[in-house]
């Protein structure tokens, strides 16, 4: 696996209208990857995405720090709310049902987000993942920025 976390930001987003007022907790994930690395599996921390990124030569122990955030972050939210990818949503990839072909990626959600799976040979090398938490009522979010230049 060629997965590696290269940067992450924790940061606070807040959705209020007359009636409805929620914090939520926004991480940003920079991952690079070969086309080869088809099991993005973020939301499973035993996966194969967590073992690859903290096995990292260079970001691993960055990305240690990384994971113990988020665990942190998933311990204060009520539940996981959504995530966006756009190298997956805005372009060529499509969603499949079960096992994924070419160009299309299959998705689940786990305990600390999406778990993706695409085909062999057409998996994208970079990603930028922005994952949704709701949070629980009084929690604060954390604010973080991971980055090795």
């Amino acid at each position: 696996m060629a997965f590696a976390l290269t940067k992450a930001q924790f940061r606070s987003v807040s959705f209020q209208n007359p009636a409805y007022k929620a914090g939520v907790q926004e991480v940003v994930l920079i991952v690079t990857g070969a086309t080869t690395d088809i099991d993005l599996d973020i939301g499973d921390i035993a996966g194969t995405f967590w073992t690859a990124a903290i096995l990292n030569a260079t970001y691993g122990a960055m990305s240690a720090l990384v994971l113990a955030q988020l665990q942190a972050v998933v311990a204060n939210a009520s539940y996981f709310r959504n995530f966006n990818c756009a190298q997956l949503q805005c372009s060529a990839y499509l969603q499949a049902a079960s096992a994924p072909g070419a160009t299309q990626y299959s998705l689940t959600t786990d305990t600390y987000g999406p778990n993706l799976l695409m085909a062999s040979g057409t998996a994208p090398i970079a990603y930028n993942i922005h994952l949704f938490y709701e949070l629980a009522a009084g929690a604060f979010p954390i604010s973080a920025n991971y980055n090795i230049t």
